[in-house]
């Protein structure tokens, strides 16, 4: 028996569809879960790939953040030699047009868009993608605090104690890692890069940009990072450590600490009378 071949659907029609797949991620995602849809307007669900015009809408959202290039170059190069970069851009298309819809489309706000995106799409036991979600958090917090307005706080420091408010000097940002991120770009800028040399494990960086303008990475111990992320210029001492420690008594060792950080122009103190908030 000679099978009957395939009719080809309406040339407008399907031309309709896919312009509308392109530009609708969320009737695209509809059409994908649900291709029965189609057939309500007249299509057969087996005429048009909805899986390669998926893939084509994540090109096309690549290549829309080919503006981040210069701030994510071993991100970009990481999703190249992981195969992830079609995945990524096609899961993300529907957040990014969300994002757009709202007015979010300069360099900063795709880069913001992205990380966030990435945050939770990187499972943890995924280990590739944690990869790439290690690099984009670390390119990503060098390339916000490079482009940061940093300005010298005029108010008395005051006398560290326990009712003292602490806050970050300038501006700092801490990730928890599973790789060092200097390491990864190590690999990466090999000729042939062999990411089975990428190590595994456990790290705590601190990002930091001061009022005179220095940019650094400092790799610390994860309870001091625990602190940083504790302090919302706000709080004082002994707030903070009753949350963190759950005992505001242990407020004088905390002073301690925060004394030596202060030291390393990581913070700044101010009365806990009309404090502001930080930056």
């Amino acid at each position: 028996m000679t099978a009957t071949p395939r009719s080809a659907p309406p040339a407008g029609l399907a031309h309709a569809v896919i312009a509308t797949g392109l530009g609708d991620a969320d009737q695209l995602r509809a059409w994908r879960e649900r291709p029965e849809q189609l057939a309500a307007l007249g299509l057969d669900p087996t005429s048009i790939d909805l899986d390669s015009l998926a893939n084509f809408a994540g090109l096309a959202e690549k290549i829309r953040h080919n503006q981040c290039r210069d701030d994510l170059p071993l991100t970009f190069r990481l999703l190249l030699l992981t195969g992830l970069e079609i995945e990524l851009f096609r899961e993300y298309v529907p957040h990014s047009l969300a994002r757009r819809r709202q007015g979010l489309k300069l360099v900063q706000d795709r880069l913001d868009g992205l990380l966030g995106f990435v945050e939770g799409w990187a499972p943890g036991t995924d280990p590739m993608r944690c990869l790439v979600r290690d690099m984009l958090r670390h390119e990503h917090a060098i390339a916000i605090l490079r482009c940061a307005v940093v300005v010298p706080a005029a108010v008395d420091p005051g006398e560290p104690a326990r009712t003292a408010v602490p806050r970050h000097r300038g501006h700092l940002v801490v990730h928890r890692m599973r790789h060092d991120p200097r390491q990864v770009a190590s690999v990466l800028r090999d000729r042939d890069p062999d990411l089975g040399r990428i190590e595994q494990g456990g790290w705590t960086f601190c990002y930091h940009r001061s009022p005179e303008g220095a940019l650094r990475l400092l790799d610390m111990r994860q309870e001091v990072g625990d602190i940083l992320l504790a302090i919302d210029g706000r709080s004082s001492v002994e707030a903070i450590a009753t949350g963190i420690f759950g005992n505001a008594a242990l407020a004088d060792q905390l002073v301690a600490v925060l004394e030596q950080l202060t030291q390393c122009g990581l913070l700044e103190w101010q009365p806990s009378e009309g404090t502001a908030s930080c930056d």
